[in-house]
């Protein structure tokens, strides 16, 4: 076990070490999922794994690395930029991501939600053509 899984997060997000019984199993409950602590009253908290926080402090000032972006990704996570690019949206709509880097967060929100109304805008447009219309002759 690491020293990750053996402290329990409080809500206001203070590491309090676990009190476990001495002869309490090593394996996690169904409950206790990779991510996941407990608070003092015994509630599951979701907390940001090692993977996630780094994201978002890569997001916050991946444009100070040199080179391509896609570049620093497959150099810093070992991901490809796809799978990235997975973690990091489904890790904006979580309210434990705000808590840690609100700012970045609501950016991240924003630009999304800017490319889905601009590719709705453009999937409802018709097609302009340029010049003149198809099949016409001079």
């Amino acid at each position: 076990m690491t020293d990750r899984d053996s402290a329990a997060v409080d809500l206001a997000g203070e590491a309090q070490p676990n009190q476990q019984d001495a002869g309490a199993s090593e394996t996690q409950a169904p409950e206790q999922e990779a991510g996941a602590a407990h608070d003092g009253n015994g509630c599951t908290v979701r907390v940001l794994t090692a993977l996630e926080e780094g994201v978002l402090v890569f997001e916050r000032s991946w444009w100070k690395y040199p080179g391509a972006k896609e570049t620093a990704i497959r150099d810093q996570f070992d991901l490809s930029p796809t799978g990235y690019y997975q973690v990091l949206n489904a890790l904006i709509d979580r309210p434990e991501a705000a808590a840690f880097d609100a700012l970045t967060v609501h950016r991240l929100q924003r630009l999304r939600r800017a490319r889905r109304d601009a590719t709705r805008r453009e999937q409802r447009s018709p097609r302009r053509t340029r010049g003149r219309a198809e099949g016409l002759q001079d």
